[in-house]
């Protein structure tokens, strides 16, 4: 499936909507045991795609373990907990957190000689931020995880992603309404914003 990036505009008011998405975006942790639905989680990626990448390198690499294929990642995470000291019963249980689990990469474009390997992480960056909003406008819920054990040589192995490293795992599902979200301090640009 391919997106028509050339396709016009609706008329909506893209401003109210897309603070409405970013304001409703949240971390969440715990899911309902809900499948997710593959043509959502197509057309995420799809959006996701759309970022932008220096010299048009696309970097980023998405490996989906979805139902039954999280337990090629369990065992990744068992690997990796043993060889860090972690729980690996514990470790194994953190790949069924949620339905669907996208294993994030930055595979830098190493043969154009003006592409710089920070720039390659910018880009997968913007493009991870381009699906957890795409989730969020489809009522999809997500969190993104970087820890020792997401990051290590095991999960890199177990989502085929080559010359490059591992970002991050965005786990994906249905939220749990039952379960309280975590606060977080409300967003403002105070402190971190300067005029000149």
């Amino acid at each position: 499936m391919t997106i028509d990036i050339e396709e016009p505009i609706s008329r909506v008011d893209l401003s109210s909507a897309f603070e409405d998405i970013a304001r409703q975006r949240r971390s969440v942790y715990f899911y309902l045991d809900q499948d997710v639905p593959g043509h959502l989680l197509e057309r995420a990626l799809q959006l996701a795609v759309l970022a932008p990448s220096h010299h048009h390198t696309r970097p980023w690499r998405f490996t989906v373990f979805h139902g039954s294929a999280r337990a090629e990642l369990a065992a990744a995470y068992e690997k990796a907990a043993v060889r860090i000291g972690w729980h690996p019963g514990r470790a194994r249980c953190r790949a069924f957190d949620a339905p669907a689990m996208v294993v994030i990469g930055c595979v830098p474009d190493v043969s154009h000689p003006r592409v710089r390997p920070l720039e390659e992480e910018f880009a997968t960056a913007a493009a991870t931020q381009n699906l957890m909003l795409a989730l969020t406008s489809m009522q999809l819920s997500c969190a993104l995880s970087s820890s020792p054990l997401q990051l290590s040589d095991e999960v890199e192995q177990a989502a085929g992603i080559e010359g490059g490293r591992v970002v991050g795992v965005l786990q994906i599902g249905y939220r749990d309404p039952e379960r309280e979200l975590f606060k977080r301090p409300q967003p403002g640009t105070a402190g971190v914003v300067r005029w000149r």
